[in-house]
């Protein structure tokens, strides 16, 4: 006798006698594949393999039902196109799989991938072979990995960062999006992208950076991160943030794959520079005035002063809380008068006596240091002259 296939789907690819037919139902039972039998008009007459493990239920439950019927409706068209090229072929087509989803007996639905065959000469099947395997956590992993890219995409997106993969050994890099392109850096891409990258960092940051970046390779610092200017293809130094990780080390330890991001901070440097132009033109111009200009931040502790007050330098009297410059019986009337203008948002002048109620008292002003509608701190001044009588507040 010849040997018998040993699956249901090459029995019915190769065909059968009615006298296997007791053999091949039994084979399909212990099948991990579903095998499914339609007639032309795409009814359900056989169904067989691991019907209970993917889908639930018995076999014959679907015998008799259009196969239609049984698939997601999102999926229904184009399985019933599959269906119309079934008919157009033969035994001898190959036709491409198809994937799909059928209903369970629980209620929910089994990603099928199905490879078919139009078997409606063959007198021993007289139908659409389907043999399907349940490939429903494949799909969901490319779903997860598909919701992850979105989410990788929106978030470069969102935070216009660079992100880069660096071969150690070629020294190529690749990047993962077009940050270089938006902000018309030259991404230099492709091999020896270190040395071409390094030759447009500006002269005056370029050691700061090439040092931190190979004491990270040397495995010196846990992570590598620079701040430098870079020159653009339109000839303008723009300021980045470069972070980095080794993400991969030989047995030695050597460095062999590493992962980064670039952000963009010419925005912030500009700002910073900003600051720092108009803190300094502030103290030159505090610098021309005789009184004591005193920045008290909402808990009245001194921020910045500009001239000596008390004995205390300008340094000592920072991060001191004014009412330690007055006596025990005056710090519960400064904190008032103070706490009234950071709450009423209201300048008020009222009389100062540094060291104590021995000492003259100075005339002094308190302003709200107003951001959007809220007091920040204070600005006071202090005349540092001729002493003046104490009155009350105003």
């Amino acid at each position: 006798m010849s040997p018998r296939p040993n699956s249901v789907g090459a029995a019915f690819l190769q065909g059968h006698s009615r006298a296997d037919e007791a053999f091949y139902r039994a084979a399909a039972a212990h099948l991990y594949d579903l095998v499914t039998v339609t007639d032309r008009h795409g009814l359900v007459i056989f169904m067989g393999g691991a019907v209970s493990s993917i889908l639930g239920g018995r076999s014959h439950d679907h015998l008799a039902r259009r196969l239609l019927d049984i698939i997601h409706p999102d999926d229904r068209a184009q399985v019933e196109q599959h269906f119309q090229i079934l008919a157009r072929s033969d035994a001898t087509t190959l036709v491409p799989p198809i994937e799909y989803r059928m209903a369970t007996a629980a209620g929910g639905y089994r990603w099928i991938e199905s490879v078919t065959r139009n078997l409606l000469d063959d007198p021993a099947v007289n139908g659409f072979v389907f043999i399907g395997r349940d490939v429903s956590a494949r799909k969901q992993a490319e779903a997860a990995l598909r919701d992850s890219q979105i989410r990788l995409d929106m978030t470069m997106w969102a935070t216009q960062i660079g992100f880069w993969e660096l071969d150690v050994n070629t020294d190529q890099t690749m990047w993962l999006n077009n940050w270089c392109e938006v902000l018309r850096i030259d991404p230099c891409d492709g091999n020896d992208h270190v040395d071409r990258w390094d030759a447009r960092i500006h002269p005056d940051d370029l050691a700061a950076a090439r040092g931190a970046f190979t004491a990270h390779m040397n495995g010196v610092n846990s992570y590598y991160e620079a701040e430098y200017r870079i020159l653009d293809r339109d000839g303008a130094w723009r300021w980045i943030r470069e972070r980095g990780r080794v993400s991969e080390r030989d047995a030695e330890g050597r460095a062999q794959r590493m992962i980064g991001t670039c952000m963009d901070i010419n925005v912030r440097r500009a700002a910073e520079d900003a600051l720092r132009t108009c803190q300094a033109a502030l103290q030159a111009m505090a610098a021309t005035v005789p009184e004591c200009l005193l920045q008290l931040d909402t808990l009245l502790i001194v921020r910045s002063a500009s001239r000596p007050l008390g004995g205390l330098s300008p340094e000592a009297l920072v991060g001191k809380p004014l009412g330690e410059l007055v006596g025990h019986d005056e710090r519960t009337t400064l904190t008032q008068v103070l706490m009234k203008v950071v709450n009423d948002l209201r300048a008020a002048d009222f009389a100062l006596r540094v060291g104590g109620p021995a000492q003259p008292a100075m005339r002094a002003r308190a302003t709200p240091i107003i951001v959007a509608n809220r007091a920040t701190g204070v600005a006071v001044s202090v005349a540092c002259g001729a002493p003046v009588s104490v009155g009350p507040p105003r």
